[in-house]
């Protein structure tokens, strides 16, 4: 997405961005961080295209909203806000988060130690999660994953 575009996304939810940072590109988004005219640091995540996308959207901002009131440290709606973009025939949405610093670990690097956190962490988050009832629109992610499960299974079938 261009610069122009960002800024002018940024705009649409009243904040003045004064700088740009370097995009981040991961598996289903666009992560444009923007340095607003007051110093603070946001992050402008553009989502890929794919089928029921905003029903994603919005059921992951519920769990990471609601783990950043737990403590964790998770990406958090600044605005509830979710931006519709038009670029033709074609739909992407965005939304606007506080801005976590660091970067991703790539998959080639994660060592024994990397693992033990990263478990340490989920085994954290699901017990906060157990806790409550967040949504019924949670209650699609069986369908989302249970087809990417199969295709592990398939795949590690014919790597034997």
């Amino acid at each position: 997405m261009s610069d122009e575009i960002v800024i002018k996304t940024v705009k649409r939810y009243d904040l003045e961005p004064k700088k740009l940072l370097s995009v981040q590109k991961g598996y289903r988004n666009e992560s444009h961080p923007v340095v607003l005219s007051n110093g603070t640091v946001i992050n402008l995540i553009v989502y890929k295209t794919e089928p029921d996308i905003l029903t994603k959207i919005k059921a992951a901002n519920l769990v990471s909203d609601y783990l950043w009131i737990k403590g964790f440290p998770t990406r958090k709606q600044i605005d509830k806000r979710i931006t519709k973009l038009q670029f033709g025939e074609l739909t992407k949405y965005c939304a606007i988060y506080n801005y976590l610093p660091g970067e991703t670990i790539p998959w080639e690097a994660y060592t024994m130690k990397h693992i033990k956190l990263l478990g340490m962490t989920l085994s954290n988050m699901h017990f906060e999660l157990a806790k409550i009832q967040l949504s019924t629109e949670l209650n699609h992610v069986d369908a989302i994953y249970s087809p990417l499960a199969d295709r592990i299974k398939i795949g590690r079938a014919s790597c034997r």
